[in-house]
């Protein structure tokens, strides 16, 4: 994955979310939310590990992140998003992560994300690594281990996010879940590849399977209700 050079203005961004992207998701019935709680006590840098269904995800997401927190998620997003209008300049605005999915993580990127954590900014990933067709069904051979590999690398927690509603005609729903507690003072022991890397890594993912399953199926019971 190779990051791109991209301008950074989050108050373009934000004029953006406010004039393009939040009469668009009124228009759909609005945005509610479940677990806000979870974020009152956080301060960044973590990690913001969501679901996947849309390209709306993104704006959706960002949108009601601003209405519990000051605080700016960095996406990282694939490449190819960048070819549609308006979309691109939304991405460009909010300081996104363009990866290739084709290659391997690039010291490149890594710098770029260590300097989005040294800022305490919030990184935003997609942890199915794709958009996935059945928003009802977290699989966990779906859940990439790139999510608790910048967990481990950097020492930061990682807060599940289920979203629901961005894929069809209703209206959006965004669950929050509980942190995901990565030790900070340990969280470098594991950087040579052991054998209790990897079992940590298993752990974190087998947690953030665990909260992505809650979070999505919160998400999609209040769409019915």
């Amino acid at each position: 994955m190779i990051s791109k050079a991209i301008e950074y203005n989050p108050k373009v961004y934000s004029s953006i979310l406010k004039g393009v992207i939040e009469p668009y998701i009124y228009l759909r019935g609005g945005v509610k939310t479940i677990g806000q709680e979870n974020l009152d006590n956080l301060k960044g840098p973590y990690i913001l590990a969501s679901t996947h269904q849309s390209m709306m995800d993104i704006p959706v997401l960002a949108l009601v992140f601003k209405r519990y927190t000051d605080e700016n998620i960095r996406f990282m997003a694939k490449k190819e998003l960048w070819k549609y209008p308006i979309f691109n300049k939304l991405l460009d605005a909010s300081g996104a992560v363009s990866v290739d999915r084709s290659k391997e993580l690039q010291l490149e990127t890594i710098d770029h994300i260590k300097s989005i954590f040294d800022n305490k900014e919030i990184l935003g990933v997609f942890s199915q690594g794709t958009r996935v067709k059945n928003e009802k069904v977290v699989n966990r051979k779906d859940i990439k281990r790139g999510v608790g590999q910048l967990a481990l690398m950097f020492g930061l927690d990682i807060v599940p996010v289920g979203i629901a509603g961005t894929k069809d005609k209703s209206s959006f729903r965004v669950s929050f879940g509980q942190p995901i507690h990565v030790d900070k003072s340990n969280g470098h022991d594991y950087s040579d590849h052991n054998l209790a890397y990897f079992r940590k890594l298993r752990e974190i993912n087998d947690r953030l399977y665990e909260g992505l399953s809650e979070t999505q199926s919160l998400a999609l019971d209040k769409i019915s209700n």
